[in-house]
């Protein structure tokens, strides 16, 4: 079944089809503005590099945040749009465990992955998530904290702060 997925939820769009566990196409898009203009384009364009039609997909998945309001909006919004025009299942899936599974993914040697999201005011969005086969599970469940707090929390956790894999917007202040 052809899957087409697609994260607006931050600034650094991606977008993906897969097959049978295997990757048919990837597209990731830095967007200075709004999603509103890119988006249906970015998956006309992931449709046209891989050769495919949007007949032949079986299934749509979106990230549901966390992340920018406006970004989760138009991406959840356009998921449902395709699904429902396409007669397709829909899945959403949180920011921070899709983040969590590409980290794990690009880390092979690595358990544990700490995704965080700059949630301003002096907060971090994150979670922390062990590898569980080929995808994550969620060990401390995600929030908006102070970095101090992901800090004590994660290092709670895991034990071995450099352990973790980290990466996103809000890693920065967390280390």
């Amino acid at each position: 079944m052809l899957c087409l997925a697609l994260d607006t939820s931050t600034p650094s769009g991606r977008f993906a089809l897969a097959e049978g566990g295997r990757l048919v196409g990837y597209q990731p898009r830095n967007v200075t503005g709004s999603y509103a203009n890119a988006l249906l384009a970015a998956v006309d364009a992931l449709l046209e590099a891989a050769g495919r039609d949007r007949a032949e997909l079986g299934a749509v998945g979106v990230c549901r945040g966390p992340g920018s309001f406006t970004g989760v909006r138009i991406g959840v919004a356009t998921a449902k749009a395709l699904a429902f025009a396409l007669r397709l299942p829909l899945y959403a899936v949180s920011t921070l465990e899709a983040m969590a599974a590409a980290m794990l993914a690009e880390r092979p040697d690595r358990e544990w992955a700490v995704p965080a999201l700059d949630a301003r005011r002096g907060e971090v969005f994150a979670g922390v998530y062990r590898r569980d086969g080929g995808w994550v599970r969620a060990a401390a469940e995600p929030c908006a904290l102070t970095a101090a707090g992901w800090w004590e929390r994660a290092s709670a956790l895991v034990g071995d702060p450099e352990a973790p894999v980290y990466a996103g917007s809000g890693a920065a202040p967390l280390l």
